[in-house]
């Protein structure tokens, strides 16, 4: 039994090393591990029974279904033309060029400067909801997701504030090119372009902070609402996309 284990982890690793899928690792590599364990201790009919409950406990997890649903939103909106209007809005009101390196050295910042602000960035979209993390979180812990996505907001603001200050420090010393802030008719102008896309944060957390829905609930609403927009006001998706969009 005490090598028993060892033997079990290494299956584990090796089939993490090679190109088995994770999932099917961790499956087979815990299936075994269960049957070996308790393959000592209790009958064959008590092993299986504690299997299967095993198995619904792991899938009778609603969170799981909301960070699918997230996805799938976030699929639409890249399929789309949610996401590009989004970028033009942050370029006209921030004045950055883009979210890529490329995009970023293209428009004159530095390469290290460019690398250093788009590797500490990302830390954003695990704090500032709705995040993936923070849904995961609360499945293990239950705790409220909407208390997690509450705690959230004063945090990342405090760290996008920082980010903006440390930016614009380093780009008047280091001489980088500034962009012309627009006018305000072209200001108004990208914001009703960008108006229904805008209004997609606006009703998720709106309806969770008002109790119109849950927090999960907020998922599937961010999905409707994304396809409404993209098929019958954008029309950058057809209906023969939708199904592309939900496989992928």
């Amino acid at each position: 039994m005490d090598n028993t284990i060892y033997y079990v982890l290494l299956l584990l690793l090796g089939g993490l090393a090679s190109t088995i899928p994770v999932y099917m690792c961790l499956f087979f590599t815990g299936v075994l591990g269960m049957a070996v364990f308790a393959a000592t201790s209790m009958p064959f009919d008590v092993q299986s029974m504690l299997l299967v409950q095993g198995f619904y406990r792991s899938m009778d997890k609603f969170a799981l279904v909301v960070v699918l649903f997230f996805i799938l939103c976030g699929n639409i909106m890249t399929s789309g033309s949610i996401v590009d209007k989004l970028i033009k809005t942050a370029k006209a009101v921030v004045g950055i060029g883009g979210f890529m390196i490329p995009a970023l050295i293209a428009e004159g910042y530095d390469e290290d400067y460019t690398v250093g602000v788009m590797t500490a960035a990302p830390i954003l979209g695990i704090i500032i909801p709705p995040s993936i993390s923070m849904i995961l979180y609360s499945m293990i812990t239950n705790d409220s997701l909407a208390a997690l996505f509450m705690t959230g907001f004063v945090p990342g603001v405090l760290i996008m504030v920082s980010f903006c200050v440390y930016t614009y420090f380093v780009c008047r010393r280091s001489g980088f090119k500034l962009v012309k802030p627009p006018s305000f008719r072209e200001l108004l102008a990208v914001l009703r372009e960008s108006f229904w896309a805008l209004m997609l944060p606006v009703i998720i957390f709106g309806g969770i902070f008002s109790g119109a829905f849950t927090a999960n609930e907020a998922a599937v609403v961010a999905c409707v609402y994304a396809f409404i927009v993209e098929l019958f006001i954008h029309k950058d998706m057809g209906f023969r996309d939708v199904k592309k969009v939900v496989v992928s």
